[in-house]
């Protein structure tokens, strides 16, 4: 089985190194962690995606390395679309990115904190306009802030830690606001009415 998950790593790597420089518009690894393989994603294959202009990124499965996803993924400035689903990995977003054209970020089976959550994390997403949470840990969460400009959709779904928090939401475009949680729970809403 090692040997496999090897040939098939190195396929991936010769794909990559064979590719052109044009720009990819969609990068999707889908590596199940249910596998016999052990199959990683490899932080040098999304470093591959972000100098090829990738506008849709979707990343299902583990982390190879045990460190964060690499800091050229939250400056990447072509990406319109990023998509996580990265089973029990915390995410931890670096003290300074900017991600200006991003529209749709959507988060699944991750570990959040507060400080992977913070309340400035928004600016740095000014194009914003969905947010996808879903079967994501929020255990250290009192309150979870979400605040942009631009946001029009907001959903959440089954995230475990959320029986005793609140929601507090800033977004002046807001038109769909979805929470699956089963729980009830205290929504503040600072959404100026429409004209």
């Amino acid at each position: 089985m090692e040997r496999k998950r090897d040939d098939f790593m190195n396929f991936i790597n010769q794909v990559l190194a064979h590719h052109d420089e044009s720009d990819i518009h969609v990068f999707e690894f889908c590596l199940s962690t249910s596998n016999h393989y052990n199959f990683q994603i490899k932080n040098d294959w999304i470093v591959f995606a972000v100098r090829h202009n990738v506008k849709k990124l979707v990343l299902y499965g583990s982390i190879d390395e045990v460190q964060n996803l690499p800091d050229c993924l939250f400056a990447c400035k072509s990406l319109v679309k990023l998509e996580l689903a990265l089973v029990d990995d915390v995410l931890v977003w670096p003290r300074k990115f900017e991600l200006p054209n991003l529209r749709k970020l959507s988060l699944k089976f991750l570990v959040l904190s507060e400080l992977g959550l913070r309340q400035d994390l928004y600016p740095s997403l000014p194009a914003l306009e969905k947010l996808s949470i879903f079967f994501c840990n929020i255990d250290s969460f009192k309150v979870l802030c979400v605040s942009a400009a631009r946001l029009k959709t907001f959903i959440m779904c089954s995230c475990p830690g959320m029986d005793g928090c609140s929601i507090s939401i800033q977004a002046p475009n807001l038109m769909q606001f979805i929470d699956t949680g089963g729980v009830r729970r205290c929504y503040d809403f600072d959404i100026p009415p429409h004209s």
